[in-house]
């Protein structure tokens, strides 16, 4: 399994989680996706990838503030869900795409998100 793709589901386990939708956006973009360069994704989901920094990025954040969470601040909470879902299904996609692009394959089963430390960590 890739980085990104453990970073891909670490961040789709936190837009799963009991927090609101874009509290749990936020989350997940900053903790896990910010900083992934769209070019080192297979080319398969890197047009979703960018649409979806895109929208992290359209709003002038406040002194106090990031792009991101000024952008998901002025997004309604069904804007957010769109963009949530958007995560899931390119976590999806990284999963499936794996096996075929890296020849290496890690059941998910064998991975759990660890919310004390917020990363993925293997199963003993």
């Amino acid at each position: 399994m890739t980085d990104h793709s453990k970073r891909f589901l670490a961040a789709a386990a936190i837009c799963t989680g009991a927090e609101s939708v874009k509290r749990r956006l936020d989350n997940a973009w900053l903790g896990f996706l910010h900083d992934l360069d769209p070019r080192e994704l297979p080319t398969e989901i890197q047009p979703d990838f960018h649409a979806l920094r895109e929208a992290m990025h359209t709003a002038t954040p406040q002194p106090h503030e990031n792009a991101a969470s000024a952008s998901i601040r002025k997004m309604s909470d069904a804007q957010a869900a769109v963009y949530t879902a958007t995560i899931l299904d390119l976590a999806t996609s990284l999963l499936q795409l794996a096996p075929a692009s890296s020849g290496q394959s890690q059941p998910v089963a064998e991975l759990i998100f660890d919310r004390n430390y917020g990363r993925l960590r293997q199963l003993n």
